[in-house]
C-alpha cells in the first residue's frame, strides 16, 4: 500500500510539472514573442513631406508621392491630394455618365468660431450623416463623420476647435473607395499638428 501511495506521489508530481511547465512556456513564451515585435514598429510616417502653415497655425505631413497646394475664394484652405487624384468631372445623375473621380483629396480649413460652437454643434447639420466618431488630434478632442457631398462623391469630416478657430479637415473620395485611403488619412491625421500660438 505504500509503494502504491508513492507511486501515486511521483505521478501526481510529474503531472504538475509538465502541466506549470507547459504554463510557464507559454506565459512566458508570448512575452518574449511581444517584447521582439514590439521592438520591430515602423513609423510608417518618417518618409513623409510636412508641409508648415504658420498663418493658420498647423502642419502636417503627408505621403511624397502627394500633391499640396493652397487653394483661395471666399476662404482660403490647403488641399492634400493622391497621386491617382483626378476630380476634374464630377457627374450628376440628370446627365446619366459616369463619374471620373478617382484617388482621393484631403482639404484643410481653418476659420473664425466667434459664437464658440463646439464640434458636435458644428457638424450637426450635416447631410446624410453615416457615421460619427469622437476623435482626437494633438490632443484635441473633435467630431469625425461621414457624409454624401454629391451623387457618386462621399466625404469624410474631422471638425476641431482650437481657441477661436475651427479647423475641418475633409477628406473626399469616391463611392466605395472609403477603404482604399482610410489608413493614409489616419496617419495624416496622426501627423497634424497645432503650432504653439494656437494651442488649447
Amino acid at each position: 500500500m505504500s509503494n502504491t501511495f508513492s507511486k501515486i506521489w511521483i505521478l501526481a508530481i510529474l503531472i504538475l510539472l509538465v502541466v506549470g511547465g507547459i504554463f510557464a512556456w507559454q506565459y512566458f513564451g508570448k512575452q518574449g514573442e511581444e517584447l521582439n515585435t514590439s521592438g520591430v514598429t515602423k513609423d510608417e510616417t518618417a518618409d513623409w513631406q510636412t508641409y508648415r502653415n504658420e498663418e493658420f497655425g498647423f502642419e502636417v505631413g503627408y505621403p511624397t508621392s502627394w500633391k499640396v497646394s493652397e487653394q483661395s475664394g471666399i476662404t482660403s484652405y490647403t488641399v492634400l491630394d493622391s497621386a491617382d487624384y483626378s476630380g476634374e468631372t464630377i457627374s450628376s445623375p440628370i446627365a446619366n455618365s459616369s463619374s471620373s473621380h478617382s484617388g482621393t483629396r484631403v482639404i484643410i480649413n481653418r476659420y473664425e468660431n466667434p459664437r464658440n460652437f463646439t464640434p458636435d454643434q458644428l457638424v450637426a447639420d450635416y447631410p446624410v450623416q453615416q457615421g460619427r466618431r469622437i476623435v482626437e488630434v494633438d490632443g484635441v478632442q473633435g467630431v469625425m463623420v461621414d457624409t454624401i457631398v454629391e451623387f457618386g462623391i462621399h466625404e469624410t469630416v474631422v471638425v476641431l476647435v482650437s481657441e477661436s478657430f475651427v479647423y475641418q479637415i475633409n477628406r473626399i473620395y469616391p463611392e466605395g473607395q472609403k477603404e482604399q485611403y482610410a489608413e493614409i488619412f489616419n496617419q495624416i491625421l496622426s501627423t497634424f499638428k497645432f503650432l504653439e500660438t494656437e494651442r488649447l
